[in-house]
C-alpha cells in the first residue's frame, strides 16, 4: 500500500516537472516582463525621494547630574514620547513652513515628516522625506531647532512672572538709591546726610537679598527644565531612499513567475 502511494506521488511529481519544462519559456518570459517593467517604472516614472534624519536627546529635569539613573532613562523615554507628538503638531509645522519660506495655508506639505522614539533610550529621531535633498536636510535641522526653542520658551513661562516681579523690584530700588544719592550730594545738612546714608544701606541690603532670590530662581529654573540637545544634525542625503529599484524588480519578477506557474 505504501509502495503504491509512493509511486503515485512520484508520478505526480513527474507530471509537475513535465508541465514546468513545457511552460518554462512562459515562466521565464513573464518573470522578465514583470521585472523589466518594474525596473523601468521605478527608474523612469517614479520621482526619487531623499531622506534626512536628525536626532534629539531628552534629559529630564533633575537628571543633569553626572550620574544617570535608570529612572531618569525611563522618565526621559516617557517625556520623549510626548515630545514626539508635539513635534508633529500643526503649530510647529506652521512655524517650520514660515521659516522655510512657505505659506502656512498649503494643502500639502512639500515634504513628509516622521518622528520616532528610539526604544529604551531618551532619543528622538526626526526624519524628513522630500524630492529635494537640500530641503530635506534643512527642514530636519530647522524643525529640531524650532522644537528646542519652543520647549525653552514654554519652560521659561513657568517662572516668568516671578522673575519679572523680582527684576521690577530691583529696578525700583536702584532708582530710589540713585535719587537718594543725588540728594546726598547736594545737601549740606549732616543730619540729613546720616539719614540718607541709613536709607541707602537699607536699600542696598534689600537689593542684595533680591539679587540672591533672582539667582536662586534661575538655578531652580535650570534645575526643573528638561534639557533637549541635537546630538546628530541632518546631512544632505546623496542617494534617494525611494524608489527601491532592485527590491521592486525582484518582487515583480517573483510575482510574474508565480502568475505564469498558476497559468500553466
Amino acid at each position: 500500500m505504501e509502495k503504491e502511494e509512493f509511486a503515485a506521488e512520484e508520478i505526480d511529481l513527474r507530471v509537475y516537472l513535465q508541465i514546468l519544462r513545457r511552460w518554462l519559456w512562459l515562466i521565464i518570459l513573464c518573470t522578465l516582463i514583470a521585472a523589466i517593467s518594474a525596473y523601468v517604472v521605478s527608474a523612469k516614472l517614479m520621482r526619487p525621494i531623499y531622506r534626512a534624519e536628525t536626532v534629539l536627546m531628552v534629559q529630564p529635569s533633575g537628571g543633569t547630574s553626572g550620574t544617570l539613573q535608570y529612572q531618569d532613562i525611563l522618565l526621559g523615554e516617557r517625556i520623549a514620547k510626548t515630545y514626539a507628538e508635539i513635534i508633529k503638531s500643526k503649530a510647529l509645522m506652521d512655524r517650520l513652513l514660515t521659516k522655510l519660506g512657505y505659506p502656512t495655508e498649503l494643502e500639502k506639505l512639500p515634504f513628509s515628516v516622521s518622528v520616532q522614539v528610539v526604544r529604551d533610550t531618551q532619543l528622538i529621531k526626526i526624519g524628513i522625506e522630500s524630492e529635494d535633498p537640500e530641503l530635506a536636510a534643512n527642514a530636519a535641522n530647522s524643525l529640531a531647532q524650532l522644537f528646542i526653542e519652543d520647549r525653552a520658551e514654554k519652560q521659561a513661562e513657568r517662572f516668568s512672572n516671578l522673575r519679572a516681579s523680582i527684576e521690577a523690584q530691583i529696578a525700583q530700588l536702584e532708582e530710589d538709591m540713585r535719587k537718594i544719592a543725588e540728594r546726598k550730594n547736594v545737601t549740606r545738612d549732616q543730619d540729613l546726610v546720616r539719614t540718607l546714608d541709613q536709607q541707602l544701606i537699607s536699600l542696598q541690603d534689600m537689593r542684595t537679598r533680591l539679587l540672591a532670590q533672582l539667582y536662586e530662581l534661575r538655578l531652580t529654573e535650570a534645575r526643573y527644565a528638561d534639557v533637549i540637545t541635537q546630538v546628530e544634525k541632518a546631512e544632505v542625503p546623496e542617494r534617494p531612499v525611494k524608489p527601491r529599484k532592485l527590491l521592486n524588480t525582484a518582487i515583480a519578477g517573483i510575482l510574474g513567475a508565480m502568475v505564469a506557474i498558476m497559468a500553466a
